[in-house]
């Protein structure tokens, strides 16, 4: 938090207060009166926005290129290339593929986790499973290619810590509400049958879900989702 004393137009003294993370001004006179609040909305320099817009080129070419022929077989200079970009401002940015691999991942882990973390607990109901598994099936059917590309780098162990951090951090975002994901981080007894627990649910969730895109609203998938379902409560049954 900043602040800084103005004068006012009405010819009070007043503080000035602004939180950057929220890109809000709050304005108050001594006597604790309030002015005005200002939101103002972030706002990206000419070079901060030609930044991001190269370092999302390089995204998208990337993971393009590791689904089309596979993470082994692709080079930064292929990346490069296909970004519309010259090597040397790749190197800018990025070490090399495997950080490139690990933006990938990150952001595409922000917008899952924002979707897993709607299960509210600590103990839910098998409702709330239930919407909670749909939704995170309905996100993937959306992100189809993406997910692909992560779950097969991960099976294929040519980029390991990238992936293992998408599950640990979706487990920690789930430990602040959920009994059961919090056993599978607090030190104890039972943390290491917790922490399988919570690893292999992700996991059949994830599976469930590019099942269900393959198959469509059959009665197959309506099968395995009351199935995952099940996996689902029987851990949360053991770990209350």
């Amino acid at each position: 938090m900043m602040q800084k004393v103005i004068n006012l137009i009405s010819g009070d003294t007043a503080t000035e207060r602004y939180d950057m993370s929220v890109k809000k001004i709050d304005v108050q006179n001594p006597r604790g009166q309030r002015n005005a609040v200002v939101v103002a909305p972030p706002v990206l320099s000419v070079r901060a926005a030609q930044k991001e817009l190269l370092i999302q080129r390089v995204h998208d070419a990337a993971w393009e290129l590791f689904f089309s022929q596979g993470y082994g077989a692709t080079t930064a200079d292929q990346i490069a290339a296909a970004a519309g970009v010259r090597r040397a401002t790749l190197y800018k940015y990025f070490r090399g593929k495997e950080e490139i691999l690990r933006l990938i991942a990150e952001r595409y882990a922000e917008r899952l986790i924002e979707v897993a973390a709607t299960l509210k607990g600590p103990k839910p109901s098998r409702a709330q499973i239930d919407a909670w598994i749909m939704a995170i099936a309905d996100f993937i059917e959306l992100e189809r290619t993406p997910t692909v590309l992560i779950k097969n780098i991960a099976i294929s162990g040519e980029s390991p810590e990238a992936m293992k951090d998408i599950a640990v951090r979706i487990i920690e975002r789930l430990a602040k509400e959920v009994t059961a994901f919090r056993f599978a981080l607090e030190p104890g007894p039972r943390q290491g049958r917790a922490f399988a627990w919570a690893t292999i649910v992700m996991h059949e969730i994830s599976h469930l879900s590019l099942l269900r895109a393959q198959e469509g609203d059959s009665e197959f998938s309506r099968n395995l989702m009351d199935v995952t379902g099940d996996l689902v409560e029987s851990f949360f049954k053991e770990f209350k």
